[in-house]
């Protein structure tokens, strides 16, 4: 007899003071544009990387992953994640091919949301500096 195991989906906007954060991504925010550099594998967020960030919010320089905290999160609503519909939505695509992102297998947006996720996410920074009308309106939960 084989036991199942629970997928545990990952939180492609995670936060850097989860024991299981991950960077998976650098933000490269040029007044205008916003495009995020995949890394090739995703690493640990440590207390080494955080202090590289200096003053600025690690969430303004790195995309993080966690696990998705599902009922302790305001985007979820029991069963989805709102953030991500919300994005689909709202936000324009940036991309039309699937960026090199490692966490698709077990990301919340992608396995709720699918492909135009994907299209959106190399825009997204979790704590922006200018947020555009479309952005606030995409983050903030209903």
């Amino acid at each position: 007899m084989t036991q199942s195991h629970a997928k545990v989906m990952q939180c492609p906007s995670g936060h850097p003071g989860f024991p299981d954060a991950q960077v998976f991504g650098i933000v490269n925010a040029q007044p205008g544009d916003v495009k995020v550099a995949w890394l090739e594998t995703p690493i640990p967020l440590t207390a080494e990387l955080l202090a590289m960030t200096g003053d600025v919010d690690p969430q303004r320089v790195f995309r993080i992953a966690s696990s998705c905290q599902e009922s302790s999160c305001t985007h979820f609503d029991g069963h989805d994640c709102q953030l991500a519909t919300r994005i689909v939505q709202i936000l324009p695509a940036v991309v039309d091919a699937l960026p090199p992102c490692q966490l698709r297998a077990n990301c919340r947006w992608y396995v709720q949301e699918g492909k135009p996720a994907c299209f959106r996410c190399p825009q997204i920074i979790t704590h922006h500096y200018e947020p555009s009308d479309a952005e606030v309106r995409a983050a903030t939960p209903a």
